[in-house]
């Protein structure tokens, strides 16, 4: 049995000044997603979170995403963004 999966790469709001305040303020809210580092420096370099019905209209609220990126991704049907 093979699974497909569809993700989608969104830009870090420019409200928040690292991946990693994002990544903090994510946990507060109960959203789970996982932390990918660079390999050079260590820091966050990439947030990868599961999309799916309970997550879209968190992530909208919390202005992560926009409107038109939520019916853009809800459209598509996506399974996980990736925020760099």
């Amino acid at each position: 049995m093979i699974h497909i999966y569809k993700g989608a790469f969104i830009k870090r709001p420019s409200k928040y000044d690292s991946l990693h305040s994002l990544s903090q303020m994510l946990w507060e809210e109960d959203i789970e997603h996982e932390c990918k580092l660079s390999a050079d420096d260590g820091h966050v370099d990439e947030l990868e979170v599961t999309y799916d019905n309970d997550t879209g209209p968190k992530l909208l609220e919390l202005d992560i995403i926009s409107q038109d990126e939520y019916f853009l991704l809800e459209e598509e049907e996506v399974d996980y963004i990736t925020i760099v």
